[in-house]
């Protein structure tokens, strides 16, 4: 009853273990970031984002963790909010797209959508929270999404991903799977000599390799052909996740002109999505 007083005795539940479950890692986490703020004398207040994109203070979040689930997504759809505010846009799509996943969100009538209850994972093995959340749906696309051919050789892009490390192919850190970066880099979309402001060159010699054995020798394509190929596949599963917040929830999509496109990757690939889903309009944050 602490930390839902609905009824639905199963979902109250399912909502304490998942609680119980992440709480230790969060609670030393965050303990970690306040003994540090205190040392460095941080003269503000360190607040939390929460599930619904509002905030709590830092004795609620070490206790009541599992009320942040998806607080980043929550708070891209909050600053969408504002900027349609800003610019006088009642409806819009939010567009989520970071290293592992593509997360769409609904701005109508100048409010985010929220649920009251979520399914956190597939529904044979996920988990069921009963804790108020704005409304997301996410597919598993993103910059290090894996491109990979089926048994029947059919090209496929995620939902596995190359992480962090090694990452995709043109970091030159041991990936020798092609990603959604690589086929970024090879179709000269990322500049390999600027990325992350030049702070790190990407190996193109690298991502070519690696397109080339693993999808466009296979395929009897060029590298081109088959990164080309696989931003196409990507753009299309992305553009579930915004159905996912619309059309699946009796909404329609041709509702929301505006697409408003943040996060490592979605910038890049807002157009495509747009295109996808015949949005008209796309938005990028400075």
């Amino acid at each position: 009853s602490d930390l839902s007083q609905e009824y639905r005795e199963y979902e109250r539940t399912s909502t304490v273990v998942a609680n119980a479950y992440i709480g230790p890692r969060v609670d030393r986490y965050l303990g970690e970031i306040e003994q540090t703020l205190k040392e460095v004398d941080f003269p503000g207040q360190f607040l939390v984002v929460q599930s619904t994109g509002g905030l709590y203070a830092l004795s609620e979040a070490r206790q009541d963790c599992v009320r942040m689930m998806e607080s980043g997504p929550a708070a891209g759809v909050i600053g969408t909010q504002a900027l349609c505010q800003a610019l006088g846009i009642e409806n819009a799509i939010a567009f989520d797209m970071g290293g592992t996943t593509a997360k769409a969100g609904v701005v109508r009538h100048h409010q985010a959508l929220v649920a009251n209850s979520v399914m956190i994972g597939g529904y044979m093995t996920g988990l069921p929270l009963l804790t108020p959340m704005i409304d997301i749906h996410e597919v598993g696309t993103g910059g290090g999404s894996l491109a990979s051919l089926s048994s029947t050789g059919a090209l496929r892009v995620g939902p596995q991903s190359a992480g962090a490390a090694p990452g995709p192919a043109c970091y030159g850190l041991g990936g020798s799977a092609p990603t959604v970066t690589d086929a970024n880099v090879l179709l000269g979309r990322i500049d390999p000599a600027h990325f992350l402001g030049g702070e790190m060159q990407l190996d193109l010699a690298a991502a070519e390799r690696a397109m080339q054995s693993h999808i466009a020798k296979p395929l009897g394509m060029t590298t081109t052909q088959a990164a080309s190929g696989i931003l196409r596949i990507a753009a299309a599963a992305m553009s579930h996740a915004v159905k996912g917040v619309t059309t699946d929830r009796g909404l329609d999509t041709g509702a929301f002109p505006h697409l408003f496109a943040y996060g490592g990757a979605g910038p890049l690939h807002a157009s495509m999505v747009a295109r996808e889903l015949r949005i008209p309009h796309v938005v990028i944050p400075r």
